[in-house]
């Protein structure tokens, strides 16, 4: 009932006996089974619900597949995957203006928004390791990157803004 989806009534059934399982040892013997049980599927959705919404267009059920087929009006189809620019088509050129484009959004920012920014898409790092990193909690560099990002998608919708790679070289 919580999901209103068969396959993640499944996962989250799935998900809830393994955690009852994993914690069966702590368990009471007279304790109220049924609603211990309730009580954990009910937490794990809150929790999937929650990093959905805060996942905004990137949450699993927004997320398309390469390979899905798109049909158009007219009764053509492609495949998604081809209808996506390709990077690594780009000019050296249109490369290097992408790059200039950038480097211009990412100066927008904080110092620290950007140190946030880089190390958790260029290097890689988790956000629990930026954390300790910093000194704040995995939630607080959470927040710093969807602040990051805002800033650079606002960066790139300003109205008026001419990107380098319309430019005339």
């Amino acid at each position: 009932m919580l999901t209103l989806n068969h396959e993640k009534a499944r996962d989250l059934a799935q998900e809830a006996w393994y955690r009852v399982l994993r914690a069966r040892h702590s368990l009471k013997p007279g304790g109220n089974f049924p609603a211990y049980l309730t009580t954990i599927a009910t937490n794990l959705w809150r929790d999937w619900y929650r990093s959905a919404k805060r996942a905004g267009p990137m949450a699993d059920y927004r997320l398309a597949s390469l390979d899905e087929v798109i049909s158009s009006d007219d009764g053509t189809s492609i495949v998604f995957g081809d209808a996506i620019a390709d990077l690594s088509a780009l000019s050296s050129h249109d490369e290097m203006l992408l790059s200039v484009d950038i480097d211009d959004a990412l100066k927008q920012l904080t110092p620290l928004l950007r140190d946030v920014l880089v190390a958790r898409f260029l290097t890689g790092e988790s956000c629990a390791e930026i954390g300790r990193r910093h000194g704040r909690t995995e939630q607080t560099i959470s927040a710093w990157v969807r602040q990051a990002i805002r800033l650079m998608q606002e960066h790139f919708q300003k109205p008026g803004r001419r990107p380098h790679s319309l430019e005339k070289a």
